[in-house]
């Protein structure tokens, strides 16, 4: 809370590195000569900054030896010992710094730090309520800021949009509150809200860029995605070097279907920032669109090759060798894939299929059985596994694979119809027509499920006529 970086307006470097040499030297002879008030904040903050948490403590006390009327000194203490989680003796030395200077709002803010810690939520919210009553108008965003602070950790997080919406009201550009209040509004989908209250924002200060974007990002999480290029377009004119604003923006550009707006956005990215995968991977996007195949599967290579465990960027490889017809590559992709991520229902579905297409029944059956075990739930998972097992006529497994899967889910009408199918094809009429007759009750339309299960029964005369019965009713 109130550690600082060396101050070089009052104290320049090499005054600083002698101040430090000076104050080392006193402590290796066990005694301490006098030093200024900022010079001491100067060498706790030094030894704070590299972690070395006792030596930041030990200085704090001699500072408050020297300055023995520095409430500055005991709170500092206590920010310490709560960095070295010694929670009560922090509020001990909270304690003796209120006996100093009990308005210092720092003792408040930092008492409720310490209780939000502990889990002690509502102290923290009390405390904070009160201490926004005492303090004067400017410091008010502060103490809000601190009670945003206990609700998040609380995870509440309306009321950290509400408190964060009131410093925003108080203080229009106020970058810590403009920053944060994003993420409680994605949490908490309070889009519109957002979008009322940054418009707002804008009224009062057309150049207020952080409130664009996060107008921007509001019009994106209801859909609205040509409201939320115009916003983040503007961030662009008033912040050039906003990158976040560039990759958001693109991002948009693809979902609108403009992928050469987007790709010009990604390299914007690109020249002014670090290369990153998943810039990489949205021009590779890009250019899928664009159905430049070659060029997209070269920028998901340069993806990989920042980040060789991106799995989404080896099946998009794939995805592209598919849409070429070049089956065995994409295979081989897959391949990759699914070796980083072998659960991914996605990349064995398509696995699958391409196996299928390949030849390889026995390759695509083990891929759509494992999709069953992942989602056990997934009627579609059945439905493509008893294709394919009908056609290779390994119908006995299929059963027991179908009737697990009704005690899993229910009598489901699609599996009933697959189960009766089954039967039919196994030459038990008699029990396959009761469950037909049960899957035609429960949902008529899907009927041709039969046949596309087992094609000869568009000729059993039998079934036909239960059907057209159903029908007539």
């Amino acid at each position: 809370m109130f550690g600082k970086e060396p101050d070089e307006n009052n104290i320049n470097g090499s005054e600083f590195q002698l101040v430090i040499e000076r104050y080392e030297s006193m402590m290796f002879d066990e005694q301490v000569g006098f030093f200024e008030e900022d010079e001491f904040e100067l060498i706790i903050d030094f030894y704070e900054s590299r972690n070395e948490l006792d030596k930041a403590m030990r200085a704090a006390e001699h500072a408050f030896i020297q300055y023995p009327f520095s409430a500055y000194f005991l709170i500092k203490k206590a920010e310490l010992l709560f960095e070295a989680r010694d929670i009560d003796a922090a509020f001990e030395m909270l304690k003796r710094a209120e006996v100093l200077d009990a308005g210092e709002i720092e003792i408040q803010l930092l008492k409720a730090d310490l209780l939000s810690y502990r889990g002690q939520y509502s102290q923290a919210i009390n405390l904070l309520k009160k201490a926004q009553r005492q303090v004067e108008k400017e410091e008010l965003p502060e103490v809000l800021i601190a009670q945003a602070d206990v609700y998040e950790a609380w995870e509440k997080f309306e009321m950290v949009f509400h408190v964060l919406k009131k410093v925003l009201l108080l203080e229009a550009l106020n970058e810590e509150a403009l920053q944060r209040i994003w993420l409680a509004v994605d949490i908490t989908e309070k889009y519109g809200e957002s979008i009322e209250l940054h418009k707002k924002l804008i009224d009062k200060d057309p150049y207020n860029y952080q409130a664009w974007y996060n107008l921007g990002q509001a019009y994106k999480g209801l859909g609205l995605f040509e409201k939320a290029a115009e916003a983040m377009e503007y961030v662009t004119l008033i912040d050039e070097g906003h990158d976040m604003a560039f990759r958001d923006l693109a991002e948009i550009w693809l979902r609108l279907d403009e992928p050469q707006k987007a790709l010009d956005c990604f390299r914007r990215v690109i020249e002014m920032d670090e290369e990153y995968e998943e810039i990489y991977f949205g021009m590779g996007e890009a250019n899928e669109l664009m159905g430049n195949y070659g060029k997209a599967r070269y920028y998901f290579r340069k993806a990989v090759h920042l980040d060789p465990y991106y799995s989404d960027a080896f099946f998009r490889i794939g995805e592209n060798f598919r849409k070429e017809k070049r089956l065995s590559d994409a295979m081989q992709s897959y391949k990759k894939a699914l070796k980083l991520e072998g659960d991914n229902v996605e990349y064995l579905a398509r696995f699958g299929e391409v196996s299928l297409e390949l030849g390889f029944k026995e390759e695509a059956i083990q891929n759509y059985k494992k999709i069953i075990r992942l989602e056990p739930h997934d009627i579609e998972g059945y439905l493509r596994l008893s294709r394919l097992m009908m056609d290779l006529e390994e119908r006995s497994e299929l059963a027991e694979l179908i009737n697990e899967a009704v005690a899993t889910v229910g009598e489901e009408p699609r599996l009933l119809y697959v189960l009766g199918a089954i039967l039919m094809a196994e030459g038990k009429r008699q029990q396959a027509l009761v469950v037909i007759t049960e899957a035609l009750n429960k949902d008529f339309r899907n009927y041709p499920l039969l046949f596309e299960m087992h094609s000869p029964l568009i000729h059993d005369r039998d079934l036909l006529d239960l059907i057209d019965l159903f029908k007539e009713n």
